[in-house]
Order: C-alpha cells, then sequence, then structure tokens
C-alpha cells in the first residue's frame, strides 16, 4: 500500500501484434462455421482494417491459411464500404467476413453487436470510476494518460458497432 507504482513491463510490439492474429483467427473461425458445413472445405474470407493489419495477416498467411482452411483472403480499406453484406464480425475496428455465407441471421448479428458494446461500456464505466478515486491522485502521469488513450480507443469502438448497428437497421427496412 505504500509502496512505489509499479512500473509497466516492456512487453512490445510483437506481443499485442500476435494476440491480435490470434484473435482474428478466432474470429475467423466462427465465421467460417456460418459458412460451412465442412470443416475441411477451403472459404475466402475478407479482411478491412488499416494497412498494418493486412501486413500483419500477409506475413503470417500461411499459418491463417492452414489454422482456418482459407482458400483467398480479399483486403479492404479502413473507410471503403463493403455494400454485398459479407460483413459480419467486428474485432476493434477490423471487420472481417466470409463469402458464401448460409444465411446471416441479422438478429443474431445485432444482438453479438449490443453484447460488445454492453461489455465495452461497463469496461469504460469502470475505467471512468479510477478517475474518481485515489487513483488519479497518486498514479504517474504516463499512467493517466495511457488510461485516457484507452478510454478513447474504447470510445471509438462503441461508435464504429453503433454505426454498424444502424447499417443493419437501415438494410431491415
Amino acid at each position: 500500500m505504500i509502496s512505489e507504482w509499479p512500473q509497466p513491463l516492456a512487453i512490445g510490439d510483437k506481443n499485442y501484434r500476435i494476440n491480435m492474429l490470434m484473435e482474428m483467427i478466432a474470429h475467423r473461425r466462427q465465421l467460417k462455421t456460418q459458412v460451412t458445413d465442412k470443416p475441411h472445405e477451403r472459404i475466402s474470407i475478407f479482411v478491412q482494417g488499416n494497412k498494418d493489419i493486412q501486413l500483419l495477416i500477409e506475413q503470417h498467411f500461411d499459418l491463417v491459411r492452414d489454422i482456418i482452411k482459407v482458400e483467398h483472403i480479399s483486403y479492404y480499406e479502413e473507410h471503403q464500404e463493403i455494400d454485398d453484406g459479407r460483413q459480419i464480425a467486428m474485432l476493434m475496428d477490423i471487420k472481417l467476413g466470409a463469402k458464401g455465407i448460409k444465411s446471416v441471421d441479422r438478429r443474431i448479428t445485432l444482438q453479438d453487436l449490443e453484447k460488445q458494446i454492453a461489455e465495452e461500456e461497463q469496461f469504460l464505466q469502470r475505467m471512468r470510476g479510477m478517475f474518481t478515486g485515489d487513483f488519479a491522485a497518486r498514479a504517474p502521469e504516463s499512467v493517466i494518460k495511457e488510461k485516457k488513450k484507452k478510454m478513447e480507443e474504447v470510445k471509438s469502438r462503441i461508435a464504429a458497432m453503433q454505426y454498424e448497428i444502424s447499417k443493419i437497421k437501415m438494410e431491415r427496412k
């Protein structure tokens, strides 16, 4: 309680990138189950994200291809419109989708997005709570800046998911 504030470990960009890749692989596996009932069938997927995400996937394409049984990956730029209704998963600000989806139940997609928003809002609420207590007075400036930056990232993800929800609701009309 009276000890110094803990110093952050320098885990580096590599761990973040590998964790991001693992998360994308998990999401793509879920997509594959929505596309085909045959586990060994190869599918085509798409990724919409920034150039770093595209580069990460390209660097590890062999791994992605072998784990998920991907035939082809298409890349879309961050703000490029995808109008063919294939987008069915979001990981932070990355959109993942697959061609040949059996039948996308938009209600399930809406429920998933709303669940993700609720989780992000709970996280945001916990982060806000940190600044009402003794934390803000004791924490180093760098930690406070990092926490505020994280809050902005979460707000951005929430806004992106809310936008996706509004697009889905507009399509239903």
